[in-house]
């Protein structure tokens, strides 16, 4: 079936929420990061967040192995795996 695009599976989930720290995550996170990551808007649903991940703090990216919440935390742990470009 020529030209349709394969789903890929994303590497990480980012919850957002309308606070400050999540505009300014997504608008730091440089396009070929953010094509990897499935982002999740979570207004209405931080009840379920909690339950799920012990917080309701957002940004909150969620990785197989990591769950990592707040602005600076995120930063910091894609700049561990090399994965932010600053902007």
């Amino acid at each position: 079936m020529g030209g349709m695009r394969k789903e890929v599976e994303p590497e990480a989930i980012l919850f957002v929420g309308e606070d400050p720290e999540s505009a300014e995550l997504l608008k730091r996170l440089a396009p070929d990061v953010r094509e990897r990551i499935k982002v999740v808007n979570v207004n209405g649903l931080r009840g379920w967040l909690y339950v799920e991940y012990g917080t309701s703090r957002t940004p909150l990216l969620v990785t197989e192995s990591r769950v990592v919440a707040g602005l600076q935390e995120i930063l910091d742990f894609l700049a561990q795996l090399g994965e932010l470009r600053a902007r």
